[in-house]
């Protein structure tokens, strides 16, 4: 599938009924960082796009999709679920 099919995928019902799914499943809070809410259904691969699982996808926050992405430096899990870096590293001493 190339990145316009998928685009135009995105927008049909079949996966538009099953991120709301998912996001219902995980009560609408990112599953990554578990402090904001999910807004995004990040596929954890590509090879199942069109016949999803919930092993393949997680609801996540738009901070913690851009992270994943690598198109942010931050990382909200360390930020705020860890309550930072000096906790983290207090917590593995």
């Amino acid at each position: 599938m190339n990145r316009e099919e998928y685009r135009e995928y995105l927008k049909s019902d079949g996966w538009r009924g099953y991120r709301r799914s998912q996001m219902e499943r995980a009560g609408w809070t990112c599953q990554r960082c578990h402090i904001f809410p999910a807004e995004h259904l990040h596929h954890e691969h590509y090879r199942t796009v069109g016949r999803e699982t919930p092993a393949c996808t997680t609801p996540i926050c738009p901070d913690c999709h851009s992270w994943l992405h690598g198109k942010s430096k931050f990382d909200p899990k360390l930020r705020y679920g860890w309550g930072g870096v000096e906790e983290m590293l207090r917590a593995i001493r």
